[in-house]
């Protein structure tokens, strides 16, 4: 007779070890749930907390320094440079080339950089305020480049009847030596002024060129001035400016704001333009301080006196804004 297998007092083994499976199944289901759910709440955890905002990285401390006459192939970083006496110049910078100067921290002086036939300079996120003059001079300069910073307070406290070159004070200016030889003082060229803050240079122009070629004069904000931007051509000894035109002007994307005029200073010309060839003026903002009317087409100040000629220039965007 045949005997079933079985185990003594249980089940069969067969229904055993299904038993045995299906608990392991039942388990490694239930294990994969839970992992699972570990990984959506996980989930739901890393949304639910906000990324930790970086911390800014801290401007560096600029380090006290004497007037520089700069030499060639240097880079002078994070600089300050202070003289309450308004004379002489914070940077000299003459003859050179490969020149950068990053973070200038300067106060006082007549001319916070005065750069005469350098070639390459960069000027990178100035910070110049307090100056007599000129916070940045360049005469006769080729590749130069001006981004970022601020320049402040140009001229602010001078009499016109009695200070240095009279009413004349500038934020930046773009000049060759009044001399009848423009090969050995060319006017600038190859230049940018781009994203700099010009404000409060009460008597006379944030932004100056006497001639040059290739010139790009570009999202700079100026306010506080009687003109913003002056382009005219390049006066000689004898006062007229019948040698050298602006070539190749590009103003464009500038804001010009709260109009400033200041006792013996220059009239009211947000930007005035004299004897330019081939330029481009577009897209610039204008302050309804100066005269005009918010959202009107705004259209700049043409001179054609003192040799300048009729301008040639192409316009588009410009308009008027509060401010």
């Amino acid at each position: 007779m045949a005997v079933a297998s079985v185990a003594l007092g249980g089940a069969p083994v067969t229904a055993l070890a299904a038993e045995i499976q299906a608990r392991k199944d039942g388990d490694a289901k239930l294990q994969s749930q839970v992992d699972a759910l570990t990984i959506r709440v996980s989930k739901l955890e890393q949304a639910a907390v906000p990324a930790p905002t970086p911390m800014p990285t801290p401007a560096p401390t600029p380090t006290k320094s004497p007037p520089i006459v700069g030499k060639s192939d240097q880079t002078y970083t994070d600089l300050e440079i202070t003289d309450t006496t308004l004379l002489g110049s914070a940077f000299t910078l003459t003859g050179l080339t490969n020149v950068r100067l990053i973070r200038p921290h300067i106060r006082g002086f007549r001319l916070g950089i005065y750069a005469t036939k350098v070639s390459s300079l960069v000027i990178e996120d100035p910070d110049i305020a307090d100056c007599d003059y000129a916070g940045i001079a360049a005469f006769s300069c080729d590749h130069l480049t001006v981004t970022g910073g601020s320049i402040s307070r140009i001229g602010f406290t001078k009499d016109p009847a009695t200070g240095f070159q009279g009413n004349n004070a500038y934020g930046v200016m773009l000049n060759r030596s009044e001399s009848a030889n423009v090969t050995t003082d060319p006017p600038c060229s190859d230049c940018l002024i781009q994203g700099v803050s010009i404000a409060d240079v009460p008597l006379w122009q944030g932004v100056n060129a006497h001639a040059g070629t290739r010139v790009q004069i570009t999202d700079n904000h100026i306010e506080g001035c009687p003109r913003g931007i002056f382009i005219a051509g390049s006066p000689t000894p004898a006062g007229t400016q019948t040698l050298t035109h602006p070539l190749n002007f590009t103003i464009a994307r500038n804001s010009v704001t709260r109009a400033v005029q200041k006792p013996g200073g220059a009239p009211l010309q947000p930007i005035m333009l004299a004897g330019l060839q081939g330029d481009y003026l577009t897209d610039n903002k204008v302050g309804t301080s100066y005269g005009g009317v918010a959202g009107q087409p705004y259209s700049p100040i043409v001179y054609t006196g003192e040799g300048n000629g009729p301008s040639s220039f192409t316009q588009s965007g410009n308009v008027w804004v509060a401010g």
